[in-house]
């Protein structure tokens, strides 16, 4: 499980803030698994798919993913993993390989950029089905983003 840093839980916090006071709906979406003890027993719970974007909002009727990185650095670097995915693959990941155990084989994409890959890969989805998602670093680009959607 990836731990968010504190720079990241901040300016999801400050994003939080700003969709509340602009009155649209939000959730914070987590993913992967947690496990509840029960007594003599444990309990699986299955939260979000892997790859789902830390916040799910409807902003002016539209279904709006914002994955937010912690800094403008990680931002581009996340830009620049997925670029060469993209270089790879296309814009239908799911044509041409098996999930990750395919594209792992190709030497430019390395092990550590899985998570980008799944959160691509989602975006991805959630744009074919009529959804919009964003990839910010703060509230000043999250409004940047919107404005360029025509979403505010």
């Amino acid at each position: 499980m990836v731990k968010k840093s504190n720079e990241e839980f901040i300016i999801q916090k400050a994003i939080i803030d700003y969709l509340d006071k602009n009155g649209y709906w939000w959730e914070r979406a987590n993913s992967g698994q947690a496990f509840v003890k029960n007594g003599y027993s444990t309990r699986k719970i299955m939260l979000m798919r892997r790859g789902c974007p830390d916040l799910l909002s409807c902003v002016d009727g539209q279904l709006v993913g914002i994955e937010v990185k912690k800094s403008e650095k990680e931002y581009k670097r996340w830009k620049t993993i997925i670029d060469k995915y993209r270089e790879i693959v296309g814009d239908n990941p799911d044509l041409k390989m098996q999930w990750r155990h395919e594209i792992l084989t190709y030497p430019e994409i390395k092990k550590s950029w899985e998570r980008e890959i799944f959160q691509y890969k989602y975006a991805i989805r959630m744009t074919r089905g009529g959804g919009k998602y964003i990839l910010t670093y703060s509230v000043e680009h999250l409004e940047e983003q919107l404005n360029k959607l025509k979403l505010k």
